[in-house]
Formats: structure tokens, sequence, C-alpha cells
């Protein structure tokens, strides 16, 4: 095992280094998921990242001895397609709900259009079983994307949005398609609006796992900071349960939204 000081490219690329596959294994009923990337160098030996980035443009890494071996990674990890290895990589996975609605992941406005989402969600939506240039695959029942933190999110942003609409069109089906719903968008919430409604819709249908979704979700909130905020939501579930094919959260989830960011403004005051 030896240590080298490796000096970034100017797209942050690290040379001779690639990411072979993503720590963790994911099922189709564990997306969207994000996973730090398994490294390797051109000799196929494991490579880890020691410190953050120094300056100027490097960064410290150590590499094993000896080469991974071939097939499955050692440990629990899942292996994939070697790609060129970006500093501050991320992998993304997304199942079959993602891909199913890959068509409502585009965005609505050009202010909120990311290229190399959109290029990403335009690959979703077909057959190719990888992509070199994207740095995505498809991986039994699941693909993963090989992109930066800031890629992630924009993608993330629109999965919770689609996962919203989602949880309200499932308040008039049956008990399992909302507990459904409430675990999808709770798994692709970025913001405390989407975690509450989760848990609100999964009390609605009856869950055992509220309190467990909270704590995980929402560690640096109190249980009565938390108990205000599934109430809230749960209002905002109740104003669309009675309605026929109900409709997205629009301004009412809007109103929620802004109530919930003005308490993150208050607390860090």
């Amino acid at each position: 095992m030896s240590t080298n000081v490796l000096r970034l490219g100017t797209d942050g690329r690290l040379p001779g280094i690639r990411v072979v596959g993503f720590h963790g294994k994911v099922g189709t009923e564990q997306t969207p998921a994000r996973r730090g990337p398994v490294l390797a160098d051109e000799h196929g030996r494991l490579v880890r990242v020691l410190e953050g980035e120094r300056s100027p443009r490097e960064v410290l890494v150590e590499i094993d001895a000896e080469p991974l071996p071939e097939g499955e990674l050692p440990g629990i990890g899942t292996r994939l397609s070697s790609v060129p290895a970006l500093f501050g990589d991320r992998v993304v996975i997304v199942g079959d709900r993602e891909r199913r609605s890959s068509w409502r992941l585009t965005p609505q406005t050009s202010e909120t259009s990311t290229p190399c989402v959109e290029e990403f969600v335009a690959w979703l939506g077909g057959t190719e079983p990888r992509s070199e240039r994207l740095r995505c695959e498809r991986v039994d029942d699941v693909v993963a994307w090989v992109c930066s933190p800031d890629e992630a999110f924009a993608l993330w942003k629109r999965i919770e949005a689609v996962a919203e609409e989602e949880l309200v069109r499932a308040l008039g089906r049956d008990k399992q398609s909302l507990v459904n719903a409430s675990f999808w968008l709770s798994r692709a919430s970025v913001a405390e609006r989407s975690m509450y409604l989760a848990a609100a819709g999964l009390s609605r249908a009856g869950s055992p796992h509220v309190e467990a979704l909270l704590r995980a979700g929402l560690r640096n909130r109190t249980e009565e900071e938390r108990r205000r905020g599934v109430e809230e939501a749960a209002a905002v579930l109740e104003k669309h349960s009675g309605t026929k094919n109900a409709s997205p959260p629009g301004p009412v989830c809007t109103s929620f939204r802004d109530r919930m960011r003005k308490r993150s403004l208050v607390r860090a005051a």
C-alpha cells in the first residue's frame, strides 16, 4: 500500500484513476439512492482519496499493493464498467419508478434546465445499455450514473417534485400505494417539507414506520418540531384527499414549503 499526490486536471479529472463501481448494493425498491464511487488505478488497484482538494488542485490518495480481483468487488459493492473519475464524483442509482417517470423529469422552465441532467434523463427513457460519455449504465434492474454533486442534486430536485405529485395521486388509491409513494418521496427528499409529507402519507396509511422515518430523515429537529411538521403536512394532504383525480400539491404545498423555510431560518438565527 502506498500514498501519492495527484494533480487534478482542469476539468477535475483524477489522472489515471477510474470509477469501477459503487459502495453497497441497491435494489429497485430502494431508489433513488446515492453512493460513493469505488476507484481504481490503471493497474486495477483500489484507490482511496484521503484528503480533500489541496492547493494547487491536488489530492492525496492511497493505493493498494495488489489489483482488485475479477468479477464482484470484495466486501459489499457493485461493479460497474470502468469510466474516468473526477474529484468529488457521486454515483446516483435510479430504478423502475424513475425510469417510468423519465418523461416527467424534464424541467418546466429554461431556468431549471441542466444540460447533463437533460441528457441523462433522455438516455434514461431509452434502451441504450450504457454511455461512456455520460458515464451511466444499466446494471440488472437499476441504472447507475457517475456524476458531480451538483448534477446529483439537480436530478434529485426533479425526482422530488414528481414524487410529491405521486403521493397526492396515491391518496385516492389503496393503502399500499400510499405507503409506496410515501417511501419513494422520503428517498427523493432534499427538503424538510418532502420528508414531512412522506411521514404524513405513512401516518395516513397506518404505517408503523412513521417515527423511524422522521428520526432518520430529520435528526436535527426536536420531537415537538417533527410533530408540528407532520401535522401541517397532514393538513396539506387532507385538502387534496377529497379531490377526484387529485392534482399535484401546487399552491397549497408552496405555502407549506414557505412555512418550513421560515421555520428553518428562525432556528438558524
